[in-house]
């Protein structure tokens, strides 16, 4: 059973799902691991594999845009800690 509250294991789950043909469940688990923790880059990269995979090259642009953003935001704040 998958903690509730771990957004790590919906992203990873999310690609698994996805290499098994199931896109609707990755895209559901990586989004549900997006709504627990927004600034997952991983979760973005994810999202984007599963995006560029269904046809949506603008979709998986976006998301990586994402998740540079979210690791740049990431490295300020370890640079202030």
């Amino acid at each position: 059973m998958l903690n509730p509250t771990d957004a790590v294991t919906y992203s990873n789950r999310g690609r698994l799902r996805f290499h098994s043909c199931d896109r609707d469940g990755a895209l559901a688990d990586i989004n549900k691991a997006l709504d627990l923790n927004p600034d997952l880059s991983d979760a973005y990269i994810n999202r984007s594999i599963v995006r560029f995979g269904s046809g949506d090259k603008r979709g998986a642009i976006q998301d990586l845009d994402y998740a540079m953003a979210a690791q740049r935001k990431h490295q300020q704040a370890l640079k202030t800690a």
